[in-house]
């Protein structure tokens, strides 16, 4: 599961760096701000992607936790027999 959520925040960082990018050129006034007229803004897609990629990293964190953790109690549970 963990390899899974290093391959979707790479994938989202890939592409938070270029919408960022996109953004600073529609700031730049080369390109529209909005990609659906006064629905759905390029700052927005970037938000969305780096909402994910945090999302993600929190989960793997919980997740590399959660096996640590068991790790050492079957450690300790070993050590006590």
């Amino acid at each position: 599961m963990a390899h899974i959520l290093t391959l979707i925040t790479k994938f989202c960082g890939m592409f938070y760096y270029l919408f960022d990018n996109i953004v600073w050129i529609a700031n730049m006034g080369a390109i529209h701000r909005d990609i659906i007229e006064n629905k759905l803004g390029w700052r927005t897609v970037k938000d969305m992607f780096a909402y994910i990629k945090n999302i993600c990293l929190s989960t793997k964190g919980i997740i590399k936790l959660y096996q640590s953790n068991l790790k050492v109690t079957h450690l300790i549970n070993k050590i006590d027999t």
